[in-house]
């Protein structure tokens, strides 16, 4: 199936009309103040078919300081729970993401 759209996409015919069904990536919005158990369990399935990139929701209404203690909370409970997310490499420039970026994806 994947070998076939991958054909299918660099033939001249495919080229035109060739509609790619595939995920690349999934964000996932969290709750500020929240990280249950259901989310880690559902990203420790998630991680296998995808790339993830957790996402604070409502992160502008957050302080600094609490805000920074939701993202080390976030990142103690993926590590704890084995879960892998999509992690943006750094450009020559500073600059991290963008267009061109590349991507680490365990």
């Amino acid at each position: 199936c994947l070998a076939h759209q991958f054909k299918a996409e660099r033939s001249l015919e495919g080229s035109h009309g060739t509609h790619d069904a595939q995920l690349h990536c999934c964000l996932y919005f969290i709750s500020p103040h929240r990280f249950l158990r259901t989310d880690r369990l559902f990203l420790r399935r998630l991680q296998r078919f995808m790339p993830i990139v957790v996402v604070i929701a409502k992160a502008d209404t957050l302080t600094d300081d609490e805000l920074a203690a939701q993202r080390r909370e976030v990142r103690r409970a993926l590590d704890d729970g084995g879960i892998h997310l999509y992690t943006f490499l750094e450009m020559p420039d500073g600059d991290r993401g963008g267009a061109g970026a590349a991507a680490e994806v365990p």
